[in-house]
């Protein structure tokens, strides 16, 4: 469902939704449900322990770092011919879970295999981000 691209009656401001896939940075807790896959693997990496990957682990993500989140809200605010969209946000990367959790493991200098299991059932479509005009 698109948002309303009429101004709020109250406020006279214009919607725009951004959805963040990915998100992380600092103080990002891997305990919680939301908590994204780089969170996770670095736990296990420092528990120096197997995180289970679901699927083949060739499923490709773009990932967002928090100050980039905070940037996009900004352009967000300021662009044009917006108002009314809906946008997957992210920077346009394209990186495995193979891909991240072989690199985690270079940077730590160790190797823990990881464990595969049945793909879980995706909830939405992450395939294809769309990124706000310049």
């Amino acid at each position: 469902m698109q948002p309303d691209p009429r101004p709020h009656p109250a406020y006279s401001y214009y919607p725009l939704s951004l959805r963040f896939f990915n998100v992380y940075g600092p103080r990002q807790d891997p305990s919680s449900p939301y908590s994204g896959v780089l969170s996770l693997f670095m736990k296990h990496l420092l528990a120096r322990n197997s995180p289970t990957i679901f699927g083949d682990g060739e499923q490709s993500r773009d990932f967002t770092y928090v100050e980039d989140v905070a940037e996009l809200c900004v352009k967000a605010a300021h662009a044009r011919g917006v108002e009314g969209k809906m946008y997957n946000a992210g920077n346009g990367g394209r990186y495995t879970l193979n891909f991240l959790w072989n690199a985690l493991q270079k940077m730590e200098g160790i190797r823990i295999p990881a464990r595969y299991e049945a793909p879980a059932r995706a909830t939405c479509d992450t395939r294809r981000p769309i990124f706000l005009p310049q």
